[in-house]
């Protein structure tokens, strides 16, 4: 998204929120601040994450990063929730242990969720407790997911 776009971003979110800029606030600083997280987000992808947020009414003026999250979200490829991640795995096993596979193409935070708990070692696992390392587990692949995929883009100057 090029800066002229970005502007008009800020300039509706201020408005739906019915928020001034602050006064003695450098629009050129604010704007800029803006563009930088949406630099990379469509102005459709912006447009989906305006008419979210204002359906969500919130009583708070978004950040700019969580603008940027749910445009970035309308991209395919999304991760599993955590219970659905597990339900995979047990899909998974489950296939496995009958000598049959399952065919299931995992997702990137899934495949390095079970890398870490020991690749193939991981398809035993099946109680209450192997189901809460399991989420501890994917939490922090989905922490290094969520950073590489909706972090702030590298300033180019």
């Amino acid at each position: 998204m090029d800066q002229e776009s970005a502007g008009r971003v800020v300039v509706a979110f201020y408005n739906a929120w019915n928020e001034r800029i602050p006064k003695g606030t450098d629009w050129d600083e604010l704007l800029s601040t803006w563009a930088r997280f949406l630099s990379d987000v469509s102005v459709d992808e912006a447009r989906h994450a305006y008419r979210r947020l204002v359906a969500q009414d919130s009583n708070w003026l978004p950040r700019p990063g969580t603008v940027r999250r749910i445009a970035l979200s309308t991209r395919g490829d999304q991760p599993p929730r955590e219970w659905e991640a597990w339900a995979q795995l047990r899909r998974i096993a489950d296939a496995s242990h009958t000598g049959v596979g399952s065919g299931e193409r995992l997702h990137a935070v899934v495949a390095a969720t079970l890398a870490s708990l020991g690749g193939r070692e991981a398809l035993e696992l099946h109680t209450n407790g192997d189901r809460e390392l399991f989420f501890r587990a994917y939490r922090d692949r989905l922490a290094d997911w969520e950073t590489e995929n909706f972090g702030v883009p590298s300033r180019s100057d």
